[in-house]
């Protein structure tokens, strides 16, 4: 032990046992390498990131690597970011509407994939169900079908246009 920490009070210039844990965490710290800093950027191009935003969550393994590498190499082959953007938002509208487990939402790196889903149609079905006519009905009927409830200051009818859109009946 270095004289610093003598255990003899008289020898020791620390007059309290917290002025001795202070000097000995002065002394721990100096010796302490520096870190190296991290790099902040992100390994993935800005068109991709919009992407995966916008594409649909799902229960199970969706690695953001390989629908990075998917989606790159599509852009590689000359498909433009917009259609791989677009079809991931029509996508997730469509997994919105028709799929109730998550866990059937298709992997991004599949959708991204050389089989190339992504240009698929995605447009919604049409039901052969019609939308409830009475306001009392039609948030019972929208919740069931996984629509959301009415926002705080919607009216009925702004909600009712909501659910006619995302139904198109």
């Amino acid at each position: 032990m270095s004289e610093v920490f003598a255990d003899n009070e008289y020898n020791s210039p620390y007059k309290t046992q917290l002025d001795r844990i202070e000097a000995k965490l002065d002394l721990l710290l100096a010796n302490k390498k520096p870190s190296i800093p991290r790099d902040t950027t992100s390994k993935y191009s800005d068109h991709f990131e919009l992407a995966w935003s916008e594409y649909p969550k799902r229960i199970g393994n969706n690695t953001k690597a390989k629908a990075s590498a998917a989606y790159e190499r599509r852009r590689s082959e000359g498909v433009m970011a917009d259609e791989l953007n677009f079809a991931a938002i029509a996508y997730c509208r469509f997994c919105d509407a028709t799929v109730e487990d998550k866990a059937y939402v298709m992997m991004a790196s599949t959708f991204f994939g050389c089989n190339r889903p992504y240009e698929q149609d995605w447009t919604i079905p049409k039901t052969s169900e019609s939308v409830p006519k009475r306001n009392d009905d039609l948030e019972l009927w929208a919740i069931e079908k996984g629509f959301r409830s009415p926002r705080p200051g919607e009216s009925f009818e702004q909600y009712r246009q909501a659910v006619n859109q995302l139904y198109r009946t």
